[in-house]
């Protein structure tokens, strides 16, 4: 209810865009991939008819970095290619670039942010170790990855971005406990990025560590836990599916 009279208020006055925006990450984090599209769509549009071309942009990088997280590459490939200007975060869409499997924008972040002046706090503790980490891990360099990324520890709790990736990264360098204790962070702190799709995502990894470590009653939880958040999710998207299946197979 409270959402519903706060995205009225914004379609009715001049956040249109942002408002279309956010209602588009909250059918994401509940795995409403489609209706997502739907409502990154209409952000796009609106923000180019309103003359804010810049933000229809940024409404087609949220969606590809939503699409890349649940495991539908080519329909993030076709947003990416829909931004024309810098306008959005330009380490995000190299990052995500770099997601695609085309690092050399990624390359070009580092080369750039590495030789600049400006060295404030979100370039060293956040663009930089993400870039230089996702093409560690992209080279199967899990334990690099964790390393390039332990100097931003201290901002954690920035956003869930830098949490899930590093947990992501301990995972795969079979560092088990520390990515459980990164994605209990995230699920134990909902509040910080409430639309996010991460959320939900965390879940998952948690579930998969769980698996990993034999711990099947807690791994049951856990997928459970996400299969019941995303309880009216599109049946046809990846993430749902593979997740259906993992829990299936466990003891």
């Amino acid at each position: 209810a409270t959402m519903k009279r706060e995205s009225d208020w914004g379609l009715s006055h001049q956040q249109v865009a942002q408002t279309l925006a956010d209602l588009g990450f909250a059918s994401a984090s509940l795995g409403k991939i489609r209706e997502a599209e739907g409502y990154f769509q209409r952000s796009r549009r609106e923000g180019i008819r309103s003359g804010d071309s810049d933000y229809g942009d940024i409404a087609s990088l949220y969606m590809a970095g939503i699409l890349i997280e649940v495991d539908l590459p080519e329909r993030a490939r076709a947003y990416m290619k829909q931004i024309t200007s810098e306008a959005g975060d330009p380490g995000t869409a190299a990052y995500f670039w770099a997601r695609l499997g085309e690092p050399a924008e990624a390359e070009k972040q580092i080369a750039r942010l590495s030789t600049s002046t400006d060295h404030n706090t979100l370039s060293l503790y956040f663009d930089l170790p993400e870039l230089r980490a996702i093409l560690d891990l992209k080279a199967h360099k899990a334990a690099e990855a964790v390393a390039e990324l332990e100097p931003s520890r201290k901002y954690i709790l920035r956003d869930y971005g830098l949490p899930y990736q590093l947990a992501t990264a301990e995972a795969e360098a079979g560092m088990l406990d520390k990515a459980a204790q990164g994605y209990r962070l995230i699920l134990a702190n909902p509040g910080i990025e409430p639309l996010w799709e991460h959320y939900a995502l965390s879940q998952v990894g948690l579930a998969r560590v769980l698996a990993r470590q034999k711990d099947y009653t807690g791994a049951h939880a856990a997928y459970q836990a996400f299969l019941g958040r995303w309880k009216d999710a599109d049946r046809d998207v990846p993430l749902y599916q593979q997740a259906k299946r993992e829990l299936a197979s466990l003891p």
